[in-house]
C-alpha cells in the first residue's frame, strides 16, 4: 500500500504536496492503529503533538483537495484507507 499511496499522492498533487499528503495519511493510519479507533481532526492534531492543530487542518485541506473524487463530504484518511482496504 505505501508505494502505491505515495505514487498516487504525487500523481495527484505533485512532488511536494503529494509527499506531504502521503505522510499525513500514513500518520493518520498509524495514530488510528495505536489508539484503536477512528479519529477526528481535533484528536489527530492532539495526537500529532503540541502546537500541531493548525498544521493538521492544513494537511487535511490538502488531503481533501487531492482526493475529493474518492471521499464523502468531510472525508478523512479513514475513508481512503477503507477504500483501499486491500492491505497491499
Amino acid at each position: 500500500m505505501a508505494d502505491g499511496l505515495i505514487v498516487e499522492c504525487v500523481r495527484r498533487g505533485g512532488y511536494r504536496k503529494g509527499a506531504r499528503v502521503a505522510s499525513f495519511i500514513h500518520g493518520w493510519a498509524m495514530a488510528e492503529g495505536e489508539l484503536g479507533h477512528k479519529l477526528g481532526i481535533e484528536e489527530f492534531g492532539r495526537y500529532w503533538g503540541p502546537g500541531q492543530r493548525r498544521t493538521a487542518y492544513r494537511r487535511m485541506a490538502e488531503f481533501r483537495e487531492l482526493f475529493a473524487d474518492r471521499l464523502p463530504p468531510g472525508g478523512t484518511p479513514s475513508d481512503l484507507i477503507e477504500w483501499d482496504g486491500d492491505g497491499d
